[in-house]
């Protein structure tokens, strides 16, 4: 029996389960593929709409499985897809040594995906184990869409060294005088105290203004810079998703080649057989 994994007995069944999952029109965010008994010929196990959790149920400790899941970003809010092998600690020793070979066929067929994790118990595809691998895979840790603004500091008023020059009451200063004809005449000066007047209420406001405009400035220049980061994963999101719809047709006739040599080798052995009986 061949070790190679068999794609083309449950073909259909297989594409159509991964097509329902990169879809954006169907609700279908995971699917999980297993080998029927004593073959490897590939089949779909299930598939749901209930995310991770629900996901993480379908893993058995005695098989060989393939999943495929569609998440969202929590930095970029966008689609994401994780490809999971699982080779449970129950599985016979035999079909362990071929388990890295098939893990590289069936990552073939899936063709992209963001995030792979190879998996043997259930601590490795916890929900939230996976979902920050993810986090990780995508770089930057801000969400456009969940930022609040950031406070821009209170434009402070414009401050001014003026002091209110108090008036001298003379006829109080005369009337000291006369009481004190004695006392000696007090030295002049002729110093005058320097007035700064405060700045006018419109180059303050011009101030403000300015300051104002500027803040905005540094607003509207992050904003930009944000969209074009969400308008290029969306890009990348959609090149994506093009991709892997084209690269089908194209699998399904290897798979095709591959079962049709399957088929003459087999037929050749039956007839070799023949022979020698």
């Amino acid at each position: 029996m061949s070790h190679h994994v068999n794609f083309s007995t449950h073909g259909k069944e297989l594409d159509a389960a991964y097509q329902a999952v990169i879809s954006e029109q169907d609700d279908t965010n995971w699917l999980i593929y297993a080998y029927d008994k004593g073959t490897y010929d590939l089949r779909v196990q299930a598939t749901g709409d209930g995310g991770l959790e629900e996901l993480s149920d379908e893993f058995s400790d005695g098989k060989v499985q393939f999943a495929y899941a569609k998440v969202i970003d929590p930095n970029t809010e966008l689609p994401k897809f994780v490809f999971i092998g699982w080779c449970g600690s129950g599985v016979p020793e035999l079909r362990k040594a071929f388990f890295n070979s098939q893990l590289s066929d069936v990552s073939k067929f899936f063709k992209s995906f963001h995030v792979q994790i190879n998996a043997r118990d259930e601590a490795d595809v916890e929900p939230a184990l996976i979902m920050k691998r993810v986090s990780e895979s995508s770089g930057a840790k801000y969400s456009v869409h969940k930022e609040a603004a950031k406070p821009q500091p209170r434009v402070a008023p414009v401050g001014s060294v003026y002091k209110k020059e108090e008036i001298p009451d003379i006829a109080a200063m005369q009337r000291q005088s006369m009481t004190k004809e004695n006392a000696p005449t007090p030295v002049g000066t002729n110093y005058t105290p320097v007035q700064t007047a405060p700045k006018k209420l419109e180059q303050r406001w011009n101030a403000a203004q300015n300051q104002d405009s500027g803040a905005s400035a540094v607003r509207a220049e992050r904003e930009r810079y944000e969209r074009e980061v969400v308008e290029r994963e969306k890009e990348k999101a959609r090149q994506f998703t093009s991709h892997q719809a084209s690269d089908n047709t194209s699998l399904r006739e290897e798979a095709e080649a591959r079962r049709r040599q399957e088929e003459e080798e087999q037929r050749q052995q039956r007839a070799e057989t023949a022979k020698r009986g």
